[in-house]
């Protein structure tokens, strides 16, 4: 049987073989070199909804896109001198130890517990766009936000195959703020109808 990095290797033979776009055959590559990131962590957000959630949060300061994608919805909302960060462009958001004020994006799902810990250690505010049942599927989770910093606001965005997803759970934009233990608010985004029967109070 050969070996995990053999396979690697007939893939991007293939991909030359075949003349595949570069650009997307590594996204698989990446994948396939990086144990902790699986297909689903690559979901393009659409640009209607990274321009409404960076309107309506409305970021200031030092600003960062943690995993910036290839379409870079959120960091072409951004002040011209926010970071960013891209496993695929070799910049690794876990490498990444600078103080920011905020930070706006889609994280990867399946390592969401160690990118929520990252976060909190460098960011006073984070913003992530999320299936709901991600942001309490674990006890960890839930242990960590007790001890950095709890839910503020909670933005709803329908569920994900109304955002261009394929992905049908509900799908939100949350705000973490570190050292904040008060109440949750929330709202919706309308999109031409509205999500609850009742304005948020």
């Amino acid at each position: 049987m050969g070996t995990f990095a053999h396979f690697i290797d007939v893939i991007d033979i293939l991909s030359r073989m075949l003349n595949t776009n570069k650009t997307v055959l590594n996204n698989f590559l990446v994948m396939a070199k990086n144990d902790k990131l699986v297909e689903s962590d690559y979901v393009l957000t659409p640009e209607w909804c990274a321009k409404d959630i960076m309107e309506y949060f409305a970021p200031t300061g030092k600003m960062l896109d943690p995993c910036r994608g290839l379409n870079k919805v959120f960091h072409n909302q951004m002040p011209k001198d926010a970071d960013w960060c891209e496993i695929q462009e070799g910049n690794n958001f876990f490498e990444y130890t600078e103080k920011v004020d905020w930070i706006v994006g889609n994280p990867p799902y399946s390592i969401f517990h160690d990118w929520m810990e990252h976060s909190f250690a460098i960011a006073d505010n984070i913003v992530y766009l999320l299936p709901t049942f991600k942001i309490f599927n674990a006890l960890g989770l839930c242990r960590m936000y007790g001890q950095n910093g709890w839910i503020k606001h909670i933005r709803f965005y329908d569920t994900g195959r109304k955002i261009e997803w394929s992905r049908s759970r509900p799908i939100v934009a949350v705000h973490f703020q570190k050292n904040y233990f008060g109440d949750t608010s929330w709202s919706y985004y309308d999109g031409g109808k509205k999500l609850f029967k009742t304005e948020p109070k």
